[in-house]
């Protein structure tokens, strides 16, 4: 396909080692693209600028080169406040980064010739999008689209600890440190939840909550399996409720998460849904984590885009 690529490239993924592929990255784009630009993010959301300049300019494809922090910037640049900018523009993601749990999902590989030939050759699959609506760190009402992960609760303090930590063991080993130390000092929070399933039907949860994900593809943190078996196209998010546990229960329960069987911990629910809404019951603060990044906190509501966004991926 004669496809016009546009590169975003976080030089300070996988701990700065990024910046030194730019010739690699090049050489690869060269034999897989008839035409592409390859443009360099310098900060904090320059992702999302870039990629509405690209679709702006009529690229075919945006691609984030990064971890899954740059996918998530990527992705929120198909939107402005929470809706579809109208385009025929497709999303992807080449893994480059510690964190990168969404390409398991997508099938794509770490060898940049061969990411880049699924980029080149594949349809892009019409795909669904989770909008976050939270308060910000300023106590404005924020916006945040998802394409992999969501969490709040203890995830959130989790995310903090990898965020100031040096990444430098790589994924698995960073995530699983920093959830080991927040089971020893994270106290759970009286919160709300209240969910629409496929059906239409509400349903409402109030307890001490540990953490709740909502998975719109399969893995975050490191290779923990929140989504399993669930589907990027089907207008639901899987949803995992995790309710206060003991800190021996907790640190038992923690091989679930990587073997995708949470549910089978005694109080911890898994189900379905189209909408959630979460409120905390007090004045604690309980963080979001949306795709390994912060941007506010509970109260929220987060529903379901249904294919939303055309991705090329390996599946």
């Amino acid at each position: 396909m004669k496809r016009r690529v546009c590169l975003i490239v976080n030089p300070t993924s996988a701990g700065g080692g990024t910046a030194s592929r730019f010739a690699e990255i090049g050489r690869a784009a060269d034999a897989a693209f008839t035409a592409w630009d390859l443009r360099k993010t310098e900060g904090p959301a320059h992702a999302t600028e870039l990629t509405r300049q690209a679709i702006a300019e009529g690229f075919d494809a945006v691609v984030g080169i990064g971890g899954d922090g740059t996918a998530n910037e990527v992705i929120n640049g198909f939107f402005v406040d929470g809706e579809p900018i109208e385009t025929d523009a497709c999303f992807s993601v080449v893994p480059a980064g510690t964190g990168c749990d969404l390409v398991k999902t997508l099938k794509m590989p770490r060898d940049l010739d061969a990411a880049f030939r699924i980029i080149a050759q594949r349809q892009g699959r019409p795909t669904d999008v989770l909008r976050a609506r939270f308060v910000d760190h300023d106590g404005a009402e924020g916006v945040r689209m998802c394409i992999n992960v969501l969490d709040f609760g203890m995830g959130g303090e989790v995310v903090a600890r990898v965020n100031k930590g040096s990444k430098r063991m790589g994924g698995l080993l960073t995530f699983l440190g920093a959830t080991v130390a927040s089971v020893l000092t994270y106290r759970p929070v009286l919160v709300q939840l209240r969910w629409c399933d496929g059906e239409g039907t509400w349903h409402d949860w109030e307890g001490e909550l540990l953490n709740c994900f909502l998975a719109n593809a399969e893995y975050a943190g490191g290779g923990m399996w929140f989504g399993r078996g669930g589907s990027m196209q089907d207008g639901l998010v899987d949803v995992t409720v995790v309710p206060n546990l003991s800190v021996l229960r907790q640190l038992q329960s923690l091989p679930r998460l990587y073997t995708g069987t949470p549910e089978r911990v005694r109080g911890i629910r898994r189900f379905q849904a189209s909408q959630l809404e979460a409120k905390v019951v007090g004045g604690e603060r309980v963080r979001i984590d949306v795709d390994g990044e912060q941007p506010g906190t509970l109260d929220a509501s987060f529903e379901v885009l249904p294919r939303v966004v055309s991705v090329l991926a390996g599946w």
